[in-house]
């Protein structure tokens, strides 16, 4: 995908850094080629960095873990700044994976009173605006019957992408 996008000297600087790091890794780990009498040759390090390596991507790692920095930021100001907290019961909501995300992180970084009611807002949150979005999606099939081809819009000329951005966490461009 960042190859079609035409971004060719971003993604040849990523990939120098990405290739620097795995070759100063690699080096560190050498292959045994020699076993003896009753031992086979130990190259388990090297075979799981390898599938490490092949079922991972770098560009989605490095952005889980600063995501999960942004996670455990929400989570502190959840703590300690009440502006925030106003904002966050205010805010549109966000996806299944990051509702089940900050579910997850609440548990482990909040307690008490505080965990009660991050989890409820949290929850409240996403079910109201999942339910709105839904109510626009239903209107957007309708205005495809004859019955409302008069009728305005309203909300639901971008009801499938903000959907799909609900349901997969995809973000689609038109």
């Amino acid at each position: 995908k960042l190859y079609a996008r035409g971004n060719r000297l971003g993604m040849a600087l990523m990939y120098q850094t990405h290739t620097y790091e795995l070759i100063k890794q690699l080096e560190k780990i050498k292959p045994e080629s020699k076993s003896g009498f009753l031992k086979k040759a130990d190259n388990s390090k090297l075979e799981s960095y390898i599938k490490e390596l092949s079922c991972s991507c770098f560009i989605c790692k490095r952005i889980e873990d600063v995501f999960e920095r942004y996670i455990i930021t929400i989570m502190y100001l959840w703590k300690n700044d009440k502006d925030f907290k106003e904002k966050y019961k205010k805010s549109k909501g966000f996806c299944i994976e990051h509702y089940g995300m900050l579910i997850e992180y609440a548990s482990k970084e909040l307690s008490g009173k505080n965990l009660e009611e991050f989890v409820e807002v949290t929850r409240s949150l996403f079910l109201d605006n999942m339910k709105r979005v839904k109510e626009d999606l239903d209107w957007f099939i309708d205005k495809f019957d004859y019955r409302y081809k008069d009728e305005p819009w309203k909300n639901s000329k971008d009801a499938l992408p903000r959907m799909l951005q609900k349901v997969n966490s995809s973000d689609i461009k038109e």
